[in-house]
């Protein structure tokens, strides 16, 4: 699908997007402040500075914040320690310098893997506000859409790169949960395989580099990420998941965490059946962004990345652009509420709601329309 087959309107929307991202990073280079990014910039500089196992340390970690932002954060690094690789060269550069490049260069990676899915489709990707969000506060919801798309794209023709961005994937691991199955029901074991091997290259590299203490401080700080997942540190109005959303509402937690687990059934059974049933990339890319986007009850706006395949599928298989339109509503009315701090709902679990009830309905209409046998549009993955 071409960009000349989008509505113009489409063009403008990619436009005041880019204008947004732009205009947040000129005023972060002019005046640092609190974009997430400060929490891979302190840990970069703390690699740097040959005490990375103080990336774990909240106060530490914190104080290396204040380096480079006026206003206390308090944003911790709670990823793994692989993933210093990634962030430390970064940390060479001035704060409002490295964020900027940051957020081009996965930008440009998230575009590449976009193409790959859905080519000429790029305005429907820039004005995607879960893409925007991780722009504006240079978060990382743009490099897992990329690496997750990306591997989904390069399975049938390169699998073992797949695997590597698959494997690539467990910088953010509650993300990468729907990815095993995915790839266990198709039986793609070299991609399997792939994956396994670069976690546990990049797992060993990080522990002869930056010694055990690094590792034993990622592991003591996940029970904080637990809790706020949980008991609402945050709170609920910030976040994406199911679970949040229900207990904003005043869901009792065990009620919450059926709800939560009921979703998440659903959204596995559909990526399970798309997977056995067609070889379409961005129809596989869809569903395993919906499904990943829906196990993990820690979850914010822009980790929604994700989701961007999932829309372009409902829209190669006949959705109105008018409806598109309307789904980007719902995380952009999230965006606006959570930087205004108004109301205690969140409203971005209602994207990953509504393309779940989408999707299932369009995989119905097709499994009736042709029938059970296989659709194959590429090799088979292996």
């Amino acid at each position: 699908m071409s960009d000349g087959r989008w509505h113009d309107g489409w063009r403008w929307a990619a436009i005041a997007c880019l204008t947004i991202v732009a205009t947040a990073h000129a005023v972060n280079i002019a005046d640092p402040f609190g974009m997430d990014f400060v929490s891979f910039y302190a840990a970069g500089r703390l690699a740097l500075a040959g005490t990375a196992a103080d990336a774990w340390n909240l106060a530490r970690h914190q104080a290396m914040e204040l380096t480079a932002v006026a206003e206390r954060m308090g944003m911790p690094f709670p990823y793994p320690p692989f993933f210093l690789f990634l962030v430390t060269p970064f940390a060479l550069l001035p704060f409002g310098g490295a964020a900027l490049a940051w957020t081009v260069a996965t930008l440009a990676a998230l575009l590449a893997a976009w193409r790959a899915l859905m080519p000429g489709a790029v305005r429907l990707a820039m004005a995607f506000p879960p893409v925007v969000a991780a722009g504006v506060i240079a978060q990382n919801g743009l490099l897992s859409a990329a690496l997750m798309g990306g591997g989904v794209a390069l399975l049938a023709r390169r699998p073992w790169v797949a695997g590597v961005l698959f494997g690539a994937l467990a910088y953010k691991p509650q993300l990468g949960l729907a990815i095993p199955l995915a790839l266990l029901a198709v039986a793609a074991w070299r991609s399997i395989a792939a994956a396994v091997l670069t976690l546990a290259a990049l797992s060993l590299a990080s522990l002869a580099l930056f010694g055990p203490a690094a590792w034993t401080g990622f592991v003591e700080l996940l029970p904080l990420y637990g809790r706020i997942a949980t008991q609402d540190l945050v709170g609920w109005q910030k976040m994406a998941s199911l679970y949040a959303l229900a207990r904003a509402g005043g869901v009792p937690d065990p009620l919450a965490w059926a709800i939560h687990v009921a979703g998440a059934a659903a959204a596995v059974a559909l990526m399970l059946r798309t997977w056995r049933t067609t070889d379409d990339p961005l129809a596989r890319a869809g569903t395993l962004g919906i499904a990943s986007a829906t196990i993990s009850p820690y979850l914010y706006l822009y980790d929604q990345a994700i989701l961007l395949p999932a829309v372009g599928h409902l829209l190669a298989r006949g959705m109105r652009q008018r409806t598109a339109a309307l789904l980007y509503a719902v995380p952009a009315l999230a965006f606006a509420m959570i930087a205004t701090e108004a109301g205690r709902l969140p409203a971005a679990p209602l994207l990953t709601l509504a393309l779940l009830a989408l999707a299932w309905r369009q995989h119905l209409a097709a499994t009736h329309r042709d029938g059970p046998r296989r659709l194959r549009t590429t090799p088979a993955a292996g």
